[in-house]
This record gives C-alpha cells, sequence and structure tokens, in this order.
C-alpha cells in the first residue's frame, strides 16, 4: 500500500501517509486475491476466503461490530492494521467479490448473496426505502425489482422486494462515495 493513511487505510500500523509502495507486514505468509479501497478504508480477500478491513470505521464501514479494542489501544482515526471481519468467515457461503464506497462496504458471496454495512446515509447500503441507520455489521440485502403494470411498464420509481427466492443472485456489487 501507499498513499494517504491519516485514518490508518495503508494497514502499516500508523496513521501517516506513505510511499513508496510496501508490503503489508499483517498479511505476510498470506495470498491476497481481492483487494479494494474506498473513502478511507481497504478491505481484502485472502486465498484461505478470509476477509480483512482496515482504516476508517466511524461509520461501521470495516464490519468489524463492537470496537471496544480500537478504543482500548488509542486508535481513534481508525484501524491501522489488517483485522479479520468474523461474522462474515463464519457464514456457510464464502465472500469472493466486494465494493468499498466512500463510507460504506459491499459483499458478495459464491451463492449470489448480497451483504452491505458501514453508512448508510442517502439509503446507501439498499437495506430498504427508509432504512439510514449505520450498520456496525454486514446485513443481508433484499433484492428488489421494478414495479411493471399489467402492460409490462416500469412504473416510476416503485420497487418490491423480489419474488424469485434464491434463484435471483448478485453477480457483482460496486459502491460510489454514497450509493
Amino acid at each position: 500500500s501507499c498513499g494517504r493513511g491519516r485514518n490508518g487505510q495503508l494497514g502499516q500500523g500508523h496513521f501517516d501517509d506513505g510511499g513508496p509502495m510496501r508490503k503489508l507486514r499483517a498479511l505476510r505468509g498470506m495470498t491476497v486475491v481481492n483487494a479494494v479501497a474506498g473513502g478511507s478504508h481497504s478491505m481484502c480477500i485472502t486465498s484461505d476466503g478470509h476477509v480483512w478491513a482496515w482504516g476508517d470505521c466511524k461509520y461501521g464501514q470495516l464490519g468489524l461490530g463492537n470496537l471496544a479494542f480500537a478504543n482500548t489501544a488509542g486508535w481513534t482515526a481508525g484501524i491501522p492494521w489488517p483485522c479479520l471481519v468474523e461474522s462474515l468467515n463464519d457464514m456457510d457461503e464464502p465472500v469472493v467479490q466486494m465494493a468499498a464506497g466512500g463510507a460504506h462496504s459491499l459483499f458478495v458471496t459464491t451463492g449470489g448473496r448480497l451483504y452491505a454495512c458501514g453508512r448508510g446515509k442517502y439509503g446507501a447500503l439498499g437495506l430498504s426505502p427508509h432504512a439510514h441507520a449505520n450498520r456496525l455489521q454486514p446485513v443481508e440485502v433484499n433484492i428488489h425489482h421494478f414495479v411493471r403494470s399489467s402492460n409490462g411498464k416500469i412504473v416510476t420509481n416503485r420497487v418490491q422486494q423480489c419474488s424469485c427466492g434464491r434463484r435471483c443472485r448478485v453477480a457483482y456489487a460496486t459502491a460510489g462515495a454514497l450509493h
């Protein structure tokens, strides 16, 4: 990693900007198969299927839940080391793809399930039309479809929960600053 690190998003154990590119000592001996960077946080998946996250955590975008350990360590700007996202590693389906937004994160499993955590403002987590709360741990997102009228046309700005059940699967997720 290299670049701005004021929230620990470089994963090097400090809150300083850094360059040139350096290996993350905390992931020594592991093979990273996917990595993403958000506004001020970073995440990766290792070859054993584990998800690791570090950096800014004020909205829950790391998915680590209660951050009492960070406060005990005196880390107020974020988490400067990769930490295992245990709730994702305890699932039946491993995470195979991720996206990092400004202050939220998305995770896709092998079975096509979508999970989100972090800042819910503006509905960025996709949890429901009225769920704008922050989520400290990843929660499953229900997939919605456009509502169609009897003639097959999409009714403007109307969606409904997917009735496809387990047949409807997410293949890929991406995240913007607030969407």
